[in-house]
């Protein structure tokens, strides 16, 4: 059970990772990357035990401020101690968005609904007054067809300039892309000889879904594979027996020349570990993701599974694997380490 949250002057959270109080999310992870890297054992080896601690309150932090609930009542349980810092109260903004013009084309009005403070900038006089001395690219190019009698050619050029400034333009430009993929796809299947049985090879390939390649054979050995002699294989945060919070991180480099994706495992050793100890099940922390087509990139000493919950597990000890699904269907031995809750 998770015990009761305090706070410790001694140990504020927002002190340890070095962050404001008015962080945010993404900022909260990134400092907690920063600060796991910083203390690491492996890059404080003159004072490991102290880099151990260290890492442990950067754990026990991370683990509080990454949550929405538990944050807000730690930042309710740290306000009375801080007494020169205002109660954070929330402000509320109405904004109301100006009235469409019938007489002005839709491409015009978009860009402006899309941001109130943007369209009250555009109505500013300043504004107008540049834009009639040094007018936009779009409109230069649309009185230049006007002056040489290519007015057929006006209303096409200013419908894409419109759907260009409108909110949909990221659409169109996937669009745009997928279409051009197509394009050339089927330019290179006619002119390549064998073209065609080569793009149907590359569209049938891979057939294996990540859900086959997590379940491969092979991805339980007889034994722990603690000694990890595979530089690309490799798990360097929590080391071997070290102990855990409730919540924790998995660092280390999963690559590969013909990897797809890597598998986080989780297995019960028990109250004591054995020499020949296994776990009787491993439970999946990290999967590859669903839906994949493409190989995951490489990990090169960066985060491997995030937010491992710890909570309602039984005390002892915990086998942490780190496993790569290659394309090919080749074994690799895994990468174990053990920690202590």
């Amino acid at each position: 059970m998770r015990r009761k949250l305090t706070y410790n002057p001694a140990r504020d959270y927002y002190a340890i990772l070095g962050i404001e109080t008015t962080a945010t999310n993404e900022e909260v992870r990134q400092a907690y990357r920063r600060c796991v890297w910083t203390y690491h054992p492996d890059r404080n080896p003159d004072r490991v035990d102290w880099a151990t601690d260290q890492v442990q309150l950067v754990n026990e932090a991370y683990g509080i401020l990454r949550q929405t609930h538990l944050r807000r009542e730690y930042d309710r349980l740290r306000w009375p101690h801080i007494p020169h810092q205002p109660r954070p109260r929330q402000a509320s903004h109405t904004t109301t968005a100006p009235a469409p013009d019938p007489a002005r084309p839709w491409w015009e009005q978009a860009a402006p609904y899309a941001s109130p403070r943007r369209a009250a900038h555009a109505r500013s006089g300043a504004r107008a007054a540049a834009q009639a001395a040094n007018p936009p690219a779009w409109m230069a190019i649309s009185a230049w067809m006007r002056e040489h009698r290519l007015g057929a050619l006006e209303s096409p050029w200013l419908t894409l300039v419109g759907m260009w400034r409108s909110p949909y333009a990221g659409l169109l430009i996937i669009l745009a892309v997928l279409l051009a993929l197509n394009v050339a796809g089927i330019v290179y299947a006619f002119i390549n000889p064998g073209g065609l049985e080569q793009v149907a090879n590359i569209l049938a390939a891979p057939t294996a879904t990540p859900a086959d390649l997590v379940a491969a054979p092979g991805a339980a050995p007889d034994r722990l594979r603690q000694l990890c002699l595979d530089p690309g294989i490799q798990i360097r945060t929590p080391v071997n027996y070290e102990p855990v919070d409730d919540m924790f991180s998995v660092f280390g480099t999963a690559q590969h020349a013909a990897m797809w994706s890597y598998v986080v495992e989780l297995g019960y050793l028990g109250q004591t570990v054995e020499p020949d100890a296994l776990p009787t099940e491993w439970r999946i922390v990290r999967a590859p993701p669903d839906g994949q087509s493409l190989p995951a990139p490489p990990v090169v000493d960066d985060m491997l599974a995030e937010g491992i919950d710890m909570t309602n597990r039984p005390e002892g000890f915990y086998a942490v694997r780190l496993r790569l699904i290659l394309s090919g269907g080749e074994v690799v031995p895994p990468c174990d380490v053990i920690i202590r809750r």
